[in-house]
């Protein structure tokens, strides 16, 4: 069958199912066949996630100061939104996160231009881009926080 032919096919959730059909075992597993089956797990699967989170931080299995519970998190954000600190906050944080971004474009664009232009500067400095490109970024920035927690 062609996409086109498999687009405009019925699928089995556009078909009337008899009282039979719907009480067989096969069931449960064609519930999650299909567009309503996919649209709903896609909603089930991150829900069950965050109730599992909430019962483990309850239970005291994640320390609250690595991943607190989602009813402090939003507990927390109508607090901050009430008092309106939390707009400032967020435009503090997106202020910083413009400037690196812009820092590192701008850094990258220049050793790029001369990288691309130059078989000198190629040979200068594209060897240590290649070396600090293979260091995942968690590492970096978990080394900076700790240099900047210390200075």
């Amino acid at each position: 069958m062609s996409n086109i032919e498999q687009a405009v096919a019925p699928t089995r959730f556009d078909q009337v199912r008899t009282a039979d059909e719907t009480a067989s075992p096969q069931r449960a597993s064609t519930l999650l066949s299909g567009k309503r089956g996919l649209l709903l797990l896609s909603w089930l699967a991150p829900a069950v996630l965050v109730i599992i989170w909430e019962v483990l931080a309850r239970a005291g299995w994640i320390s609250p100061q690595v991943l607190p519970a989602p009813d402090k998190i939003i507990a927390t954000a109508i607090k901050l939104t009430t008092t309106g600190s939390l707009l400032n906050d967020l435009g503090v944080s997106l202020l910083r996160a413009a400037a690196g971004f812009a820092i590192g474009g701008s850094v990258g664009f220049v050793l790029g231009i001369l990288v691309g232009f130059s078989r000198v500067a190629e040979a200068a400095i594209d060897r240590s881009v290649q070396m600090i490109r293979a260091i995942p970024f968690l590492a970096v920035s978990s080394t900076g926080d700790r240099v900047a927690r210390r200075g």
